[in-house]
């Protein structure tokens, strides 16, 4: 679950101000959703995610080290 914090906030979250746990845990709260304050764009369905790629395979001479 993602956490948004203000910028003025962040030192409090990060500990790096002196305070109690109790203002700490103030900050998790939530909000009421305004899409004008985000840039909420809607995916298209018809694009599929990319694929991860597969890492290269080395020669396949070399044998593989001991690693015991």
């Amino acid at each position: 679950m993602p956490l948004l914090v203000r910028q003025e906030d962040v030192p409090l979250w990060l500990g790096e101000t002196n305070t109690t746990v109790e203002e700490v845990k103030a900050l998790i709260r939530t909000y009421e959703f305004d899409p004008a304050q985000w840039d909420v764009l809607a995916e298209d369905p018809s694009k599929k995610p990319p694929r991860p790629r597969k890492p290269k395979s080395k020669s396949k001479d070399k044998p593989q080290p001991d690693l015991s």
